[in-house]
């Protein structure tokens, strides 16, 4: 007996297959992140029952007679259960590698859609000619001089690591699934050495930290040390959906919170896991070496009173 026959039991995968052949078009099965479609969309919540990692919610405002519909892809898995669910079309999945985001608010899609429950009442105004999409509101105040402060910062690290970027990866709760696709960014394939990114094993030799997975209350203190170690300036890129914003471990008690509640974040990487290319684009938008793609989106019910 060879050796795949003997071990052939223990490399079967028994559990039953799901069939998606009628169920989902082939852009719902493939992974990567939703993209919405609010003008389509009726509102009916099926996306946001079928997501395992609450990246979708639904809240009723009956003062405003609307009903707010949130998405969160700093939070999404990829996992492509909303675009199965919805019926309309109005979610479906995208496979690109150009998702590091500089904003949190970036990452969150909302629509305010009219509530039929109270629609009778008559606080709702008949349907202009189209739907508006307005881009997020710019940060006010002091998040605006803390935004203006972080983009002198890129631009210094831009100047300062020229070609060259150092890189340090803090682990802290992770599965170990984008820890591998960092790893990644060094093979033969994507050559992240071509760009001049290598990574190296002490935070006071590095440019940036780059850290993977949720980051629990043992990994706090560890992750400020290397935080607070490195020489200006302190670039900081959070990868993955963990990181981003806890993911599937969101409300666990082991959690300290996502990586921007203790140290400021230069650039978000969504995805469960992002592909080494989205990581080396999330690495290269931090120091302006590449653009800024995704953009989060408002969406507002034409009928709704402004």
């Amino acid at each position: 007996m060879s050796l795949r026959d003997r071990l052939g039991p223990l490399l079967t995968h028994t559990a039953p297959a799901r069939d998606l052949s009628d169920t989902a078009s082939p852009s719902a099965r493939r992974p990567g992140l939703p993209r919405f479609d609010l003008d389509v969309c009726a509102n009916c919540a099926g996306c946001v029952a079928e997501c395992p990692s609450w990246a979708m919610t639904v809240e009723r405002d009956p003062a405003r007679a609307l009903l707010r519909f949130e998405a969160h892809l700093g939070r999404c898995i990829g996992c492509g259960e909303c675009a199965i669910a919805c019926e309309k079309g109005a979610v479906t999945m995208v496979t690109r590698t150009d998702v590091g985001v500089r904003e949190k608010r970036d990452l969150v899609w909302l629509g305010e859609y009219v509530d039929p429950l109270v629609t009778a009442t008559g606080r709702v105004e008949a349907p202009q000619e189209s739907a508006r999409r307005i881009l997020q509101p710019p940060p006010e105040g002091d998040a605006r001089a803390q935004a203006d402060a972080r983009l002198l910062q890129r631009e210094r690290a831009r100047s300062l690591c020229g070609r060259t970027l150092s890189v340090f990866v803090v682990s802290s709760g992770d599965c170990g699934a984008c820890a591998l696709e960092v790893g990644a960014t060094q093979d033969v394939w994507h050559d992240g050495a071509r760009l001049g990114i290598r990574i190296v094993g002490t935070p006071v030799h590095a440019d940036l930290i780059l850290v993977t997975g949720t980051l629990t209350r043992a990994g706090v203190s560890a992750l400020r040390a290397a935080y607070e170690i490195m020489s200006e300036p302190r670039l900081v890129v959070a990868i993955g959906a963990c990181a981003c914003d806890l993911g599937l471990f969101a409300g666990t008690l082991g959690v300290a919170g996502p990586v921007d509640r203790h140290v400021p974040v230069d650039v978000y990487v969504p995805g469960c896991p992002p592909e080494p290319a989205s990581a080396l684009h999330g690495l290269l938008l931090a120091v302006g070496r590449a653009d800024q793609v995704l953009r989060g989106e408002t969406w507002r019910d034409p009928r709704l009173r402004v």
